[in-house]
């Protein structure tokens, strides 16, 4: 008795005593466990799915629209303010500079935030088509405001740069409206795409892409050979497409040839409008900073975080650039609906 009764105590007190009934299901066990290489692979997907419970929307995809009620973030997997982030002086988060998008994609139609970068979207916006009365009539005013910036900046042809601090914030739609709207005053216009990562203008005109600006600055094309006249809301203007995908757009913009090209241009026309890349992303557009007459910034109301605004227009002071000033693009109207505004001469101060 005392035997069995201190076998039994043993099968009680020791942990491995239990593990009989599980041992003869170890069999099963194997059927469904995997493999060493799987295994790790689940280790691994488990641990980063722990991770993300901490904070479950501070690593969002870059492109990824944040939530509604996150307003303000820019649409580059930054944190939204008051977002579980560590955050750097300046009210930028620690890491936003590894968290952008590269940015590159040659006229894609991928989507970023549930807008199209090229195609579609751009061309239902462009002068012509089916933009309201309202939104004309504010780029007849942003056209004003403009002339009389670019007067400063001396005669003959003005050059103008459009950008923006971030994609997907209306530059080339707003720069291929400035085109139209200063042809309906029987000016001779030029409309270049000089983003050369990510076309846009080809797609939103219904042009042909090749050859355009890499190709001529490259000199495989001369100026003369490779426009295209497009007739757009009444007003007729040339238009140089953005070209081949170069593998080295900010050296094509910024070598002297570029500089050459541009004034061989300027004595045909009146006025030269370039879409340019982003500036807090790439330095293409500060490339042609002593090229151009000055540039105008674009950007999104509720997107554009102010510090990518201050920080691109820094960028392109520090490169000698003239900055005209801003467009508010996307502001509300008292209907609800959204337009284009022009805040001039703000040039990144405390009203961003």
């Amino acid at each position: 008795m005392s035997g069995a009764a201190e076998t039994a105590k043993t099968a009680k007190g020791k942990p491995g005593g239990k593990k009989g009934a599980p041992r003869a299901k170890a069999p099963e066990k194997k059927e469904t466990e995997p493999k060493t290489g799987e295994r790790q692979t689940k280790g691994a997907a488990s641990g980063a799915r722990g991770g993300k419970k901490s904070a479950p929307r501070t690593e969002e995809t870059p492109g990824q629209a944040a939530p509604a009620a996150q307003a303000g973030a820019v649409e580059t997997g930054q944190a939204a303010p008051g977002a579980a982030s560590p955050e750097a002086p300046g009210g930028q988060t620690a890491a936003s500079a590894p968290e952008r998008p590269a940015y590159k994609g040659g006229g894609q139609t991928k989507k970023a935030g549930g807008r199209h970068l090229a195609g579609a979207s751009e061309s239902r916006n462009i002068l012509g088509g089916k933009l309201p009365s309202a939104a004309a009539e504010e780029y007849k005013m942003l056209r004003t405001a403009v002339s009389f910036a670019a007067a400063v900046s001396g005669g003959g042809c003005k050059a103008i740069g459009v950008t923006s601090p971030l994609p997907s914030e209306g530059k080339s739609v707003t720069c291929v409206n400035l085109a139209i709207t200063f042809a309906l005053m029987d000016l001779r216009v030029l409309l270049l795409d000089c983003d050369m990562r990510r076309p846009v203008i080809a797609r939103a005109l219904n042009l042909q892409a090749s050859p355009g600006v890499s190709n001529m600055l490259a000199g495989a094309s001369a100026p003369g050979d490779i426009l295209q006249r497009v007739e757009r809301g009444g007003a007729g203007f040339d238009v140089i497409v953005s070209g081949d995908i170069p593998p080295n757009p900010s050296e094509l913009l910024g070598s002297a040839r570029a500089g050459d090209v541009f004034g061989e241009l300027a004595r045909g026309y009146d006025y030269i409008f370039a879409d340019l890349p982003p500036t807090a992303l790439v330095s293409d557009a500060a490339a042609l900073s002593k090229t151009l007459s000055g540039f105008v910034m674009v950007v999104r109301a509720g997107q554009t975080r102010r510090d990518d605004v201050r920080r691109s227009a820094e960028l392109l002071k520090l490169a000698g650039a003239n900055i005209f000033g801003f467009v508010l693009n996307g502001a509300p109207r008292a209907d609800g609906k959204r337009y284009y505004a022009y805040g001039y001469g703000r040039r990144g101060g405390e009203d961003g």
